[in-house]
């Protein structure tokens, strides 16, 4: 799958280690381990996804102006 986007978000030193923990024991990068926690999470709640905008048509807009 092709990720575009990036998204930051602050945390706790104790939260960071516990992702760094989970990772760990999951033999996957910080990243990848996050992605699958909140699949995981919004799977058990039957959460979907909210459409996000498409921000490749944004800025050829702004190319064309």
């Amino acid at each position: 799958m092709f990720r575009k986007d990036t998204f930051g978000f602050r945390v706790s030193d104790e939260e960071r280690g516990l992702i760094k923990a989970v990772a760990d024991r999951l033999q996957r990068d910080e990243s990848d381990t996050i992605r699958m926690i909140v699949r995981n999470v919004a799977q058990e709640l039957g959460v979907t996804p909210i459409a996000q905008p498409d921000r490749r048509a944004d800025q050829l807009e702004k190319q064309a102006a």
